[in-house]
C-alpha cells in the first residue's frame, strides 16, 4: 500500500529520525505537491529569461549606456554568479534550521529577487555612463545572487523529497 505523503502530520523537515524520512522518501507525493514544487520553476524561469531577452535592449536604448559597457556590467554579474553558486548550494547543504536546509534560503531570496528585478528595471536616466555602469554592474550581480539563493536550494529539494527518479 502506498501512502500518500501528505497524510504525514509535522512539516517540518529533520523532525524525523533517518528511518521514517527513508519511509517518507519512498510514498508518492501527489499531484498538488508535485504541483506546488513544479510552480518554484517559475523564479528561476522568468527572472533569467527577462534579463537574458530584455535587460541589454533596455539598457541600451531606453538607459542610454554603451553596448559595450552594457554587456560588460551583465558578465561581471555571470561571473560572480558563477563563483557564488559552489558557495551556496555548499551553504545550504550544511545549513541546519528548524524550518530545514533548503527552505530559509528560498523565504530570503524571493524578496530579494523581486526587488533586484524591479530595480534593474528602473534605472535612472543618469547621463554618466560610470555611475550607470557601476549601478547596472551591483544590480546584476544582485540579481544573479539572489536567484541562485532561491533555484539552488528549490532544485536540491527534489532530490530530497523522493527517492522515485520518475516522480523527480
Amino acid at each position: 500500500m502506498v501512502k500518500s505523503i501528505s497524510a504525514v502530520s509535522s512539516p517540518v523537515p529533520g523532525e524525523y529520525p533517518e528511518a521514517t524520512r527513508a519511509e517518507l522518501r519512498a510514498t508518492e507525493l501527489g499531484v498538488a505537491l508535485t504541483a506546488s514544487y513544479a510552480s518554484g520553476a517559475i523564479v528561476e524561469g522568468i527572472v533569467t529569461n527577462t534579463l537574458n531577452l530584455f535587460l541589454l535592449f533596455y539598457v541600451t536604448t531606453v538607459c542610454g549606456m554603451s553596448p559595450a559597457l552594457a554587456g560588460v556590467a551583465m558578465a561581471i554579474g555571470l561571473l560572480v554568479d558563477a563563483i557564488a553558486d559552489p558557495l551556496i548550494g555548499s551553504w545550504s547543504d550544511h545549513h541546519r534550521s528548524r524550518f530545514g536546509r533548503r527552505l530559509p534560503f528560498m523565504i530570503i531570496a524571493t524578496p530579494l529577487v523581486l526587488v533586484s528585478l524591479v530595480a534593474i528595471f528602473s534605472l535612472p536616466d543618469w547621463p554618466n555612463q560610470t555611475s550607470l555602469f557601476i549601478l547596472l554592474s551591483m544590480l546584476s550581480i544582485l540579481v544573479r545572487v539572489s536567484v541562485s539563493l532561491f533555484n539552488l536550494p528549490y532544485i536540491a529539494v527534489g532530490a530530497e523529497v523522493t527517492d522515485d527518479y520518475n516522480e523527480r
